[in-house]
């Protein structure tokens, strides 16, 4: 019995028995609309996204590190942002909105 609590005890105080965070879920609409807006920032809504939408550098993206998402393409500026940016598409995505 002591065993028992002991090894429950030593879980619970080292976060064996959290549960994991769970990423909410992202609003499709602001998915559509943060393509949308990023589409346009070029000045032509053509469903290609030029500047890098994964970095703050305001940097033109290219066509080696491409990411395509609901009929757009968004060219990263590189390898790393690309990567980066993937790791969460949909949170990412709804960012450009605002």
């Amino acid at each position: 019995m002591k065993g028992t609590f002991f090894t429950l005890s030593m879980l619970i105080a080292c976060g064996g028995g959290a549960v994991a965070d769970t990423p909410a879920a992202v609003d499709p609409a602001k998915v559509a609309a943060g393509l949308k807006t990023a589409d346009a920032a070029d000045g032509t809504e053509d469903k290609v996204v030029h500047k890098c939408a994964g970095c703050a550098l305001n940097m033109d993206g290219s066509a080696d590190h491409t990411i395509s998402h609901n009929g757009y393409t968004l060219h990263m500026c590189s390898t790393m942002c690309k990567a980066h940016f993937e790791k969460d598409l949909a949170t990412n995505l709804s960012k450009l909105a605002e």
